[in-house]
């Protein structure tokens, strides 16, 4: 199911001027991965090579790389599917579950390896900056739109990795809960040693939350994506081997449904009757 294929459910005029919009936009939003292929950045979900994805992230730094030593992207997601490990051996969620969250959180911050990393901060202040610039007028904010290339690039990785929509958002509230843990471990580990101690606290919102225990490692890029990369390798083989798994067409079937459920929200439109395709997710 094509982008394309889901805008027809726009207004006719609206729709004309939409699609030739879409034409000439699509012609270049892509990029040239690593292994020489293409990555289309608002097509539909499709498989890609691993193997570019863990180099990405392998050399995206964390923190936008205002850290002491090179700290990847992949180390952190590495250290994140760790604490959801350690949580689940401890009874914090259903054996059955368990594995599917970790490599949920293995794959959560993935889509940097694509998009680069915008960091929160960097977001909270591109919407600050369009609600000042905009104040008589009710726009959408800028987080949206990036929020909404994320999902799109997430639904190529997850597909590619063997996960389902459901999987993805039952492992949801899972990953963020370790993911804000292994950030409370990673703040005092990767900044300059003359920072000044709580100088800027983070805010309400963290109050409560307990670091995970872990030590940063400052792998090397390359070290890092391996790592991550068998770290992934490993938690799909026990997944092979103990789970009943969707065929490839029946993951691309639900990955599509989503993809076309998507496209037709960012238009403020719901999707209609049987639109979404076999076994489409809601």
């Amino acid at each position: 199911m094509d982008y394309i294929a889901a805008l027809s459910a726009l207004p006719s005029a609206r729709l004309e001027a939409v699609l030739s919009a879409a034409a000439e936009i699509r012609s270049s939003t892509w990029i040239r991965m690593v292994d020489g292929t293409d990555w289309d950045l608002i097509g539909p979900p499709r498989k890609v090579n691993t193997n570019a994805l863990f180099y990405g992230l392998g050399r995206i730094g964390r923190f936008n790389g205002q850290t002491t030593a090179h700290y990847s992207v992949a180390e952190h997601s590495h250290h994140v599917a760790g604490e959801i490990a350690l949580q689940g051996a401890a009874g914090a969620y259903p054996d059955k579950d368990a594995f599917t969250f970790a490599l949920a959180g293995a794959l959560h911050d993935m889509h940097e390896a694509i998009l680069g990393d915008l960091t929160t901060p960097a977001q909270r202040a591109a919407d600050a900056i369009a609600e000042m610039v905009h104040q008589s007028r009710i726009i959408t904010p800028p987080s949206h739109y990036r929020k909404l290339l994320e999902q799109i690039t997430d639904m190529s990785i997850f597909y590619t990795f063997g996960l389902t929509p459901d999987e993805v958002r039952a492992a949801k509230d899972a990953v963020k809960a370790a993911d804000r843990a292994v950030f409370m471990a990673e703040y005092g580990q990767v900044g300059s040693a003359n920072a000044v101690p709580n100088s800027r606290p983070l805010g309400s919102a963290w109050e409560g939350v307990q670091p995970a225990s872990l030590r940063v490692k400052f792998w090397s890029a390359t070290d890092a994506a391996y790592n991550l990369a068998s770290y992934v390798e490993q938690v799909q083989k026990y997944l092979i081997g103990s789970q009943k798994r969707p065929t490839d067409a029946e993951l691309l079937a639900l990955w599509e449904a989503e993809y076309a459920n998507l496209c037709l929200t960012a238009f403020g439109l719901t999707a209609p009757d049987g639109f979404a395709g076999k076994g489409g997710a809601a």
